[in-house]
C-alpha cells in the first residue's frame, strides 16, 4: 500500500460562515474562523463530515461497489466504544486511512469587504425583535462573490483501489449542496463546477540514512496545531500538552507502518516495537523545564527554598508549593533555576457531530479543544534501538523518513525528519547520598504498595534498591482513568485508574554500592514498573511503560542557595 495525495478545492458562494471562537470586533456576535495571517478557514472536520455524509447517502441510494460498509470504515474509521458503558464491545478505535488538512482561502483585498449580516427572530405579539434573539454575523466577503478554499486530501491503499476511492469521494462532494453554519437560510452554497479533487504528484520518499548507533536523535516539524495528552479542563473542553509523549509517537508510528502495508504482528516487528524506546518530544531548545517539587516559596518572605537542601528557616516559615504558585511566581522560580521561559500559543476550536437527517448536533457530541500551535523550530526526541533487530530498525526508519501522519486529535503530519547520532550524555552516580528527579510521569508506587505515600514509596524503592535507604522525598501523583483506564486495563477485568508519579518528584537515598549499577541503568533507560497485580506491562496494554518515554530520570543536586538567579 502507498500514500495517494490530492488537491482538494471547494468553492463557496458568500455569504458563508465557518465560526471561530476568537474575539471579534465590537458589535459582532459570531466571527469567522481565520488563520493567524488572516486567511479564511474551512475546518477539516467539516470537510470530513460532508464527505462522510455524502458517502453514506450514496450507499443508501446507489449500488456503487465502492460505497460498501467496509470501504467506508476503511476510509473514515469508526469511533471506539463508550468508556462509560460497561457493555461496550470494544474500546479500541478503528482508525481510517483518510487524512485531510484545513482548507484555506487567501481572499484578495479587492474582494474583501468587512460587513455584518443580521439575524433576528421576530416576536409575534410585538412585531419587534424577540429579547436576546438579535445577533450580528461577521461577513468578510461581499454577498454573491465566490471563494476557493484549497487544501490536501490523502489516503492509503493499493493502486487498484485508489481510483475507485477517488471516484467515491468526488461523487460525495458533488451531492453536497452547502457547508457551514446557517445553511437553512442559504449560507455556504457550494459552486459545484469549480469544486473537486485532483491528483497531485507525490515526491519519492527520501532514503533512510540511519546512523549505526543505537541511540538516535530525531528532529521533526508539525504542519498544524496538535492536541495530545489532553487534560479535561471543563465539562466539554480539552487542553493539549506542549510535550508529545513517546507513547503517542510510537502509536502513530505503528499506525503508519500498517498504512504502508507492514504487518506489525510478526514476531520481529512485535519485538522491535516493544524494545524501541521513544522519549517524549519537546520543542527544540526548550531545555529542561521541570520544577523540583522540593522547591517552595516562603509565603511570608517571598524567598525560595529547597527542602532537600540544608536550610535555616524561621519558626513562622510558611511553604507554598509550585502547585499553588501564580504565573509570576513560577516565572521567578524558573529564572532562579536557570530555565528558559517557554510561551505556548494555543488555538481553540469547537467540534460537533451532525445528524445527517436532522442537521442538528448529536446529543453529547459538542465539545471544544485547545490545541498547541507548534514552534517553528520543531521538536526533538530520542530513539533508542537497542534490542531492535536490524531489519525491523530499517523498516521503522523508512517509515519515519516518509513522514508520519495522523498525530493526535488534529491528525498532524510530521515532516522535515532528521535522524542523527544522539549526543546526550547520561549522568552517573556512586555510592553515598544521591537525589533523583523524575523528568516525565512515571508508573511508580501503586495502591497496594502501602496505606500512605511514605510507606508505598518505601516499598517501591526497596524493590529497586534492596540494599539502600530512602531518606526523604517530595512527590505528587495523578490519576489517569476514564477512557485510558478502561481501554488499557489489566487482565483481571477490574476498572483501575493508572496512578502516576508526576514530573518534578524528587527522591533522596543513601545509595549502597551494590545498587549503583541499577541506579545508573535507570538514568540511562528510565524508571517504570514491569508488572502490576501479576500482569506484565507492555507498550500495548499500558501507555506508561518506560519504552514510551515515561519515567525519565536524572540526577538532582539540591539547591542550597536560591537567592540569586543562575545563568541559563
Amino acid at each position: 500500500m502507498k500514500r495517494h495525495a490530492f488537491d482538494l478545492n471547494i468553492t463557496v458562494f458568500a455569504p458563508f460562515l465557518f465560526p471561530g471562537v476568537a474575539a471579534g470586533r465590537y458589535g459582532l456576535d459570531r466571527v469567522a474562523l481565520r488563520k493567524k495571517g488572516g486567511d479564511l478557514v474551512l475546518p477539516m472536520d467539516q470537510v470530513r463530515g460532508i464527505l462522510l455524509h455524502g458517502v453514506r447517502a450514496l450507499a443508501k441510494v446507489t449500488h456503487d461497489p465502492a460505497a460498501t460498509t467496509s470501504n467506508i470504515r476503511a476510509l473514515f474509521g469508526a469511533e471506539s466504544g463508550d468508556a462509560t458503558d460497561d457493555t461496550a464491545a470494544s474500546l479500541d478505535p478503528l482508525r481510517g486511512s483518510l487524512f485531510l488538512t484545513d482548507l484555506t482561502a487567501p481572499v484578495p483585498a479587492s474582494n474583501l469587504k468587512t460587513n455584518t449580516y443580521p439575524r433576528v427572530r421576530i416576536d409575534e405579539d410585538s412585531g419587534a425583535a424577540a429579547e436576546g434573539q438579535l445577533l450580528f454575523v461577521e461577513q468578510l466577503v461581499a454577498p454573491g462573490k465566490d471563494v476557493d478554499f484549497t487544501g490536501e486530501l490523502a489516503f492509503y491503499c493499493t493502486d487498484a483501489e485508489a481510483e475507485q476511492r477517488l471516484q467515491l469521494l468526488s461523487a460525495a462532494l458533488r451531492i453536497t449542496l452547502s457547508v457551514g453554519s446557517y445553511k437553512s437560510i442559504g449560507f455556504g452554497l457550494i459552486k459545484q463546477e469549480t469544486s473537486g479533487i485532483v491528483r497531485r504528484t507525490v515526491p519519492a520518499a527520501p532514503v533512510a540514512s540511519l546512523p549505526p548507533e543505537s541511540r538516535i536523535a530525531w528532529s521533526f516539524t508539525l504542519d498544524r496545531p496538535y492536541l495530545v495528552d489532553a487534560t479535561r479542563i471543563a465539562n466539554n473542553a480539552y487542553l493539549g500538552s506542549a510535550a508529545i509523549p513517546g507513547g503517542t509517537l510510537k502509536g502513530c508510528l505503528a499506525r503508519n507502518l500498517q498504512l504502508l502495508g507492514v504487518d506489525i504482528q510478526t514476531p520481529e516487528m512485535q519485538q522491535g516495537l516493544a524494545a524501541l524506546h521513544v522519549s517524549h518530544a519537546r520543542p527544540t531548545g526548550s531545555g529542561d523545564r521541570t520544577i523540583p517539587i522540593s522547591i517552595v516559596q516562603d509565603s511570608r518572605t517571598q524567598t525560595f527554598h529547597d527542602l532537600l537542601a540544608p536550610h535555616n528557616t524561621e519558626p513562622e516559615f510558611s511553604p507554598s508549593f509550585a502547585l499553588d504558585w501564580k504565573s509570576d511566581t513560577e516565572r521567578l522560580a524558573r529564572g532562579l533555576l536557570g530555565q528558559t521561559e517557554q510561551i505556548d500559543t494555543f488555538e481553540e476550536r469547537v467540534h460537533s457531530a451532525i445528524n445527517a437527517d436532522t442537521g442538528a448536533v448529536v446529543d453529547e457530541k459538542l465539545f471544544s479543544t485547545i490545541s498547541v500551535v507548534p514552534d517553528k523550530k520543531g521538536f526533538q526526541s530520542v530513539l533508542d534501538f537497542g534490542g531492535v533487530a536490524a531489519d525491523a530498525k530499517k523498516t521503522i526508519a523508512d517509515a519515519l523518513m516518509r513522514g508520519l501522519e495522523g498525530l493526535g486529535r488534529t491528525g498532524a503530519r510530521l515532516g522535515s525528519n532528521v535522524l542523527t547520532p544522539a549526543q546526550d550524555q547520561f549522568s552517573t552516580v556512586s555510592a553515598g547520598e544521591v537525589c533523583l528527579i523524575l523528568l516525565s510521569p512515571g508508573l511508580c508506587a501503586q495502591y497496594d504498595d502501602g496505606a500512605d505515600a511514605p510507606s508505598a514509596y518505601a516499598v517501591f524503592w526497596q524493590r529497586i534498591f534492596p540494599n539502600s535507604e530512602l531518606l526523604d522525598f517530595y512527590a505528587a501523583q495523578s490519576l489517569v482513568g476514564g477512557y485510558q483506564g478502561r481501554r488499557f486495563g489489566l487482565d483481571d477485568g477490574q476498572y483501575r485508574p493508572w496512578l502516576l508519579t508526576n514530573p518534578g518528584s524528587v527522591f533522596k537515598f543513601a545509595l549502597d554500592a551494590s545498587d549503583v549499577p541499577t541506579a545508573n541503568a535507570i538514568l540511562a533507560r528510565g524508571l517504570a514498573r514491569t508488572e502490576i497485580a501479576g500482569t506484565r506491562l507492555t507498550w500495548e496494554n499500558c501507555p506508561f511503560v518506560r519504552e514510551n518515554g515515561y519515567g525519565e530520570v536524572s540526577v538532582y543536586h539540591p539547591n542550597k542557595n536560591l537567592s540569586e538567579p543562575r545563568a541559563n
